[in-house]
C-alpha cells in the first residue's frame, strides 16, 4: 500500500523530494520503494532527470491500477465504519464565494453536529481554479459558478450535477443612492464604481462583458478579498453583484446592510453546482455533506 501511495504523490508532484516533503517520509525511502517495485513487476515506472520525475507508458497504467486499488480500500475501510458517530477523516472542498458566504456555513453547522469526527477544510476559489484542484486530487469537492451551460463539455472527466439556476442582480450598501430603485439598467450601472468580489469569478467576467457594451468599467479595486468589497459597498460606495443564492443567510444581506436589485435590461442566469473527479472514489463523508447540501438548498 506504502508504494501505491508513494507513486500516485510522485505523479502528483512531479518530484520525489517534494512527493517525499508532504508524506513526511525521507526521499530515499520513497526512491527505494519505487526502485523495489520496478524491479518486482519487471517495468521502469519513472522518468528521473534533473528537471523532475515523469511517469513511462509502463508507468501512468501502474499508477492508475494504484489508484483503483486504493480507491478500493477506502471503500473496504469505510464498509466496516458506517456509523455516523464513528466517521473519521478529514473533507476537503473548494468553493467559490457565493457559495461559501450563504450555503456553506448552515451545511457545516448541520453536518458536524452529524459527523463530529470528520474534519473540513474549505478554501475560496474561483471556478477555473476549482477545476484545476479536483482534477489534481488536491480537494475532493469543488462548488462552482458559471453563465455558460456548455462550460463543462470539455471536462469529461468530472462529474457535475446543478444545484441552483439564479438570476445576477446588482448589490448596494443601504447609504447608497441607488437603494431605493426597484430596479437598475446597465446604463445606469456603467456609471458607476464596480466593486468585484473576486477577479476570475465567472458572474464577474459575464457582467463585464455586457457592461463594455456601454463603456469601459471602472474598477475600484482589485482584490481576492470578497468580504472587504462587501464592507466597502455597506458604506454605499460602488456596486457589485450577486444572485439569489449568494444573498441567502449572508449576514450582509440578512441585516439589510447591503441589498440586492434586479438588473431590468438584462436576463444574466448563474448555474451553481457540485464537481468531483469520476475515477475518485466518492467517500462516505462526501456523500453525506451532498447530502445535508441538498436539505439546506430546500
Amino acid at each position: 500500500m506504502d508504494q501505491f501511495y508513494f507513486l500516485i504523490e510522485v505523479e502528483k508532484f512531479g518530484s520525489i523530494s517534494l512527493a517525499a516533503e508532504h508524506l513526511h517520509v525521507s526521499q530515499p525511502t520513497i526512491s527505494q520503494a519505487i526502485n523495489a517495485l520496478e524491479i518486482e513487476l519487471g517495468k521502469k515506472i519513472f522518468y528521473r532527470s534533473r528537471v523532475g520525475t515523469r511517469p513511462t507508458e509502463d508507468g501512468k497504467e501502474i499508477i492508475l491500477k494504484a489508484k483503483e486499488i486504493l480507491n478500493k480500500v477506502e471503500e473496504l475501510k469505510e464498509s466496516s465504519n458506517l456509523k455516523s458517530e464513528k466517521l473519521t477523516g478529514t473533507l476537503s472542498i473548494s468553493s467559490v464565494p457565493g457559495i461559501c458566504t450563504s450555503l456553506l456555513p448552515k451545511t457545516i453547522v448541520d453536518y458536524k453536529n452529524r459527523f463530529p469526527g470528520i474534519s473540513i477544510k474549505i478554501f475560496e476559489n474561483g471556478t477555473p481554479q476549482i477545476i484545476e484542484d479536483i482534477t489534481t486530487e488536491k480537494h475532493h469537492l469543488g462548488f462552482v459558478a458559471f453563465t455558460d451551460k456548455g462550460y463543462f463539455k470539455e471536462h469529461t472527466e468530472l462529474f457535475y450535477k446543478e444545484l441552483a439556476d439564479c438570476k445576477v442582480m446588482v448589490c448596494v450598501g443601504r447609504k447608497s443612492p441607488l437603494s431605493a430603485k426597484n430596479s437598475i439598467t446597465l446604463e445606469e450601472i456603467i456609471k458607476e464604481p464596480i466593486v468585484p468580489f473576486k477577479p476570475g469569478y465567472q458572474m464577474y467576467l459575464g457582467i463585464l462583458e455586457l457592461l463594455r457594451k456601454y463603456g469601459q468599467p471602472n474598477i475600484l479595486y482589485s482584490s481576492t478579498n470578497s468580504i472587504m468589497g462587501k464592507q466597502i459597498m455597506a458604506e454605499g460606495i460602488g456596486v457589485g453583484f450577486c444572485s439569489g443564492l449568494t444573498i441567502k443567510n449572508d449576514p450582509f444581506f440578512t441585516s439589510g446592510k447591503l441589498i440586492a436589485i434586479p438588473i431590468s435590461n438584462a436576463d444574466i442566469k448563474l448555474s451553481y453546482g457540485y464537481i468531483r473527479l469520476k475515477k475518485r472514489h466518492l467517500s462516505t463523508a462526501a456523500k453525506e455533506f451532498l447530502r445535508v447540501v441538498g436539505d439546506n438548498l430546500i
